[in-house]
C-alpha cells in the first residue's frame, strides 16, 4: 500500500493485519523486498534518486534492545543489506524518521505519517 502526496510517500511493510500478526510476519527478506519496490516505484514516478527512510518497529527504534529487539535482529540487517546495494541509514523511530525527512537529514535508506501537511521534503517512508 502506498500513501502518496506531493511531498511524502509512505509504503507499508504490511497492511490490514493485527500488531501480533505484524510481528510474526516481519522478516529481513520482506523488508528488503519492500525497500526495493519503493525504490523502483519512486523512480518510475519521476524521482531518479529517491530518499527512503525505514522506520523502526518499537518506540525509539528499540533503544538498542530496551524496547524490543526487532530493529537489531530484523530491521537493521535488512537496511544494511540494502545500504550495501544503494546507500542508506540506520532504522529510525517512526516519529524521528518523519522529522528527519522533513528536515532533509535522510538520504537513501527508512515512517508512518501523522501530519502529512507538515513535511517540506519529498521522500518516501517505509513502515
Amino acid at each position: 500500500m502506498v500513501l502518496y502526496t506531493e511531498k511524502l510517500k509512505v509504503i507499508h511493510i504490511t497492511t490490514h493485519i493485527s500488531l501480533r500478526q505484524f510481528l510474526d510476519t516481519l522478516n529481513q527478506p520482506r523488508i528488503e523486498t519492500v525497500i526495493g519496490v519503493a525504490d523502483r516505484f519512486l523512480r518510475r514516478v519521476g524521482y531518479p534518486r529517491p530518499r527512503i527512510a525505514v522506520a523502526g518497529v518499537n518506540p525509539h527504534a528499540g533503544e538498542n534492545g530496551l524496547f524490543g529487539d526487532e530493529e537489531i535482529r530484523i530491521v537493521a540487517p535488512a537496511v544494511a543489506a540494502m545500504r550495501a546495494k544503494s546507500g542508506g541509514d540506520r532504522p529510525l523511530s517512526a516519529g524521528h524518521g518523519v522529522y528527519a525527512v522533513s528536515r532533509r537529514h535522510v538520504r537513501h535508506g527508512s515512517g508512518d505519517v501523522s501530519r502529512p501537511g507538515a513535511y517540506s521534503a519529498e521522500a518516501a517512508g517505509i513502515l
